[in-house]
């Protein structure tokens, strides 16, 4: 396993131990989370279901992640993951008054601004991750003159 392989499993071990994280804080607080979901605008009429929903997916995304096969395909649906939320965020901070706090618990603390700088963050590190582990178009466009020039 080269560098970047390594470096790629690391990313995306970590961030299978954050979603398993938040998704542990949404569980253990359900409550919680549900009431302060029903507080957003658009999903308050969806926040029973999306309050077991979004922990559920966090943990399926976790499972991509952590799974050699799954991996990358578990990096893209991080990405869309934290773009999605990230594009929520900024609706919530440009056409909202009031804009509750369905943050995890130990991130309670977070703004929403902090929450938007972490994804982006977290954006450009699975970004990152998937650009390394993107294959050696030289060695492959090599590899292929090589075997069609002998094979014929």
């Amino acid at each position: 396993m080269n560098h970047y392989n390594k470096t790629t499993q690391l990313v995306a071990y970590l961030f299978g131990l954050l979603f398993m994280l938040i998704a542990e804080i949404q569980f253990m607080y359900m409550d919680k989370f549900e009431a302060q979901l029903a507080e957003f605008p658009i999903l308050s009429s969806f926040s029973l279901p999306l309050s077991w929903l979004i922990p559920i997916i966090e943990i399926a995304i976790a499972i991509l992640l952590f799974k050699r096969k799954t991996r990358l395909l578990g990096l893209y649906i991080t990405s869309f993951w934290f773009v999605f939320f990230s594009f929520y965020i900024m609706f919530l901070l440009n056409a909202s008054t009031y804009i509750p706090c369905a943050c995890g618990h130990s991130f309670l603390t977070m703004s929403w601004v902090n929450q938007l700088l972490f994804n982006t963050v977290c954006i450009l590190i699975s970004a990152a991750a998937l650009s390394f582990n993107k294959p050696n178009t030289y060695a492959l466009s090599r590899q292929t003159r090589f075997t069609t020039h002998y094979h014929n």
